[in-house]
């Protein structure tokens, strides 16, 4: 009979895995599961007296809208491989990664998809719907609906954006997008309305389930910053094309959090399309969708610019972003002129 014993080598020592009073040395990190804050749908969070925006309804649950950490809720089929250093170029140096995300190892204990940007109360309209949104995303996600349901298709719905007088019948998340944009006065170019609904139609989805496939779809401008994810802010700054600007206009919100920022800023803002700005859509029987020249030209952050009402108002920002080009050099929307 074979002497199992002799098969174990004598120097392997396990003493390593215990500290000097003979307790475990190593203690499980912190996992995805300990990041979210999750308000349930069924608690009467409904707080006036203190100011917080509420949404009510005759027989919905009542959801208070609130600074948080987490505006999503995980998802059941998040995939693992992915490290908070980054997926994109050089990882970054540990040092700037915020303890909260480092286990007892000092190493990342969070994939780069599962970490929330954190935000403040509404300060605009564009926060409040978007928050509010969020929240009711997160009610169905807590009722079991299944994440393509929630998010809705990997790109957004062109025609009520085109139309918003007709009734036409898009997923959620593309329809409160396309209400806000629509009741922009700022914006009334057909491009940057198309390009804006994209970039904030990716962010939106991956904020409702945030999985691995959902944040590789963005652009590598459009990753969310450290600063995004460390200091609380309106979350309208995440809309902002430039990583560099976010992260000054975060770290500056006293001097540009404000409603002349805001206009300006979407005022100004071009993708400077080079052609017929029709020809940034493919019209088929039954939907409009975006080229894909259109959506190559939209995804290289080189094509946006700030126009120069916002560059002599904000030159300080110049290093930051691109100034140049007539904004808005699309085609106005009819009946938006």
């Amino acid at each position: 009979m074979m002497n199992l014993d002799a098969l174990i080598p004598p120097s392997i020592n396990f003493a390593f895995l215990l500290d000097a009073n003979g307790q475990p040395a190593f203690y499980p990190a912190m996992g995805s599961q300990d990041q979210f804050d999750i308000i349930h749908p069924m608690e009467d969070q409904t707080n006036k007296s203190n100011g917080q925006l509420t949404r009510t309804g005759s027989n919905e649950p009542r959801v208070k809208v609130e600074p948080t950490d987490s505006p999503f809720v995980p998802s059941a089929n998040t995939t693992v491989g992915m490290s908070i250093l980054s997926r994109r170029g050089p990882p970054l140096d540990v040092g700037n990664v915020p303890a909260r995300f480092l286990n007892v190892m000092g190493q990342p204990s969070s994939y780069a998809w599962e970490i929330p940007i954190r935000s403040v109360p509404p300060t605009c309209k564009v926060d409040e719907t978007l928050l509010l949104f969020m929240q009711d995303r997160r009610r169905l996600a807590l009722e079991g609906v299944r994440d393509m349901e929630l998010v809705g298709p990997k790109n957004p719905s062109i025609s009520s954006l085109l139309n918003p007088t007709q009734n036409y019948t898009s997923h959620p998340v593309s329809n409160v997008l396309t209400k806000l944009l629509c009741n922009l006065p700022a914006l009334v170019t057909i491009p940057e309305k198309i390009a804006l609904l994209w970039t904030m139609y990716l962010l939106l989805r991956w904020q409702i389930s945030p999985t691995a496939p959902i944040y590789e779809s963005f652009p590598s401008w459009l990753t969310p910053r450290v600063s995004q994810l460390v200091t609380p802010h309106p979350i309208w700054m995440d809309q902002v094309p430039w990583p560099k600007l976010r992260d000054r206009l975060i770290h500056n919100q006293d001097k540009y959090s404000t409603p002349e920022f805001r206009h300006l800023h979407t005022a100004s803002l071009s993708v400077n399309w080079p052609f017929r700005p029709m020809d940034a859509l493919i019209f088929r029987p039954e939907e409009v969708v975006m080229s894909p020249a259109f959506e190559r030209h939209i995804s290289r952050l080189e094509s946006w610019s700030l126009g120069p009402r916002f560059a002599a108002r904000y030159p300080e920002l110049e290093p930051l972003c691109s100034f140049g080009g007539a904004a808005g050099a699309g085609q106005v929307l009819q009946g938006q002129a």
